[in-house]
């Protein structure tokens, strides 16, 4: 998902926050527009404080009961957790069929219940009804609603519907879709211009860094991810790109420091971890660290470390087998 960090960053917007804060400190939820609302939930859930998101949301309902953005917010957060039914039942409640979100969140449904060619079709269909002088953001809001599910190719065939422009959102999204598709080069080359622009965003110092270090090229992943922590040295994103980068450079002293620090600020990332552990050869901690992986996060897991078990074996399985393995290279030594 695509936020306005300009908006983020403005005077207007710190001033709704930190009324909205203050608020609550004293004990009271203030009266406010669910729109505002609706920004202050996002701009947590950018922050990494979605307890703090979802509360400001639950808010928002109370008083907009049938409002189109804190329905769509909740209805997002049950696909997260696969309840479609729940999602459903979010979406029933948006008063106004007419609001493009509404359209948006139900092709969103079916793309999440894996029924891709019927949300194109939907979106194909909506957009007949779409002004003429609001279609370039319908077509870069249908694909970033693919980008943001991993479905790039589809991404890709509506960006082409665009008659493209030099703007920072068209530029963050054909790069965001290159990316998906593999063509890491050419996602580069946007990236930079982005940070031509903008020098100061993490975000696009650590998009460039993730690209570069999937074409293998490691040393300006590793500078790429430098920028990212300059700017915030607790970016865990570019600790996990660096310590990742330095193992690549074979520098395996230098990548455990910035993977304990990763492990510091995002403990949960069990499957991450073990892989790390792997590939710098610590066989307790990777057993540690998988068997916790397998049994919290195994759809995480079977991302993360598929490539080193048999391809038809369950997530379950890893631990067992992986056990056995290093057993065996343990006797054999």
């Amino acid at each position: 998902m695509q936020y306005d960090k300009e908006y983020f960053d403005s005077e207007e917007f710190h001033e709704l926050l930190d009324s909205y804060e203050a608020a609550v400190a004293d004990g009271n939820y203030p009266f406010m527009d669910a729109d505002d609302l609706i920004d202050i939930a996002d701009y947590y859930n950018m922050s990494d404080c979605h307890d703090k998101a979802v509360e400001v949301v639950d808010h928002a309902l109370q008083l907009y009961p049938n409002a189109t953005l804190p329905n769509v917010f909740m209805a997002r957060e049950a696909l997260q957790d696969g309840d479609f039914e729940r999602a459903d039942q979010y979406m029933a409640a948006i008063e106004d069929r007419d609001d493009p979100d509404y359209h948006y969140l139900k092709a969103e449904l079916l793309i999440a219940q894996e029924q891709t060619e019927q949300a194109d079709r939907y979106l194909r269909d909506y957009g007949m009804t779409v002004p003429a002088d609001e279609y370039e953001d319908f077509v870069k809001d249908c694909a970033n609603l693919y980008v943001d599910y991993g479905i790039s190719d589809k991404a890709y065939e509506w960006m082409l519907r665009s008659k493209g422009d030099n703007s920072v959102d068209f530029k963050e999204l054909m790069a965001r879709t290159l990316f998906g598709l593999g063509k890491y080069p050419e996602a580069q080359k946007l990236f930079n211009e982005l940070i031509d622009a903008d020098p100061y965003n993490s975000i696009y110092w650590n998009a460039l860094a993730s690209a570069q270090f999937l074409n293998e090229q490691y040393s300006d992943a590793v500078a790429s991810s430098e920028y990212a922590l300059a700017i915030n040295p607790k970016d865990s994103e570019a600790l996990a790109i660096k310590g990742s980068g330095m193992i690549q450079l074979g520098n395996v002293e230098e990548a455990v420091k910035y993977l304990r620090r990763y492990a510091e600020i995002i403990p949960d990332d069990y499957p991450f971890m073990a892989a790390c552990c792997f590939e710098l050869g610590y066989p307790e901690e990777f057993l540690y660290y998988l068997k916790i992986a397998c049994e919290y996060d195994p759809e995480g897991t079977r991302l993360s470390l598929g490539r080193l078990f048999p391809e038809d074996m369950e997530v379950e399985d890893y631990y067992s087998f992986m056990l056995e393995e290093i057993k065996n290279q343990e006797i054999s030594k």
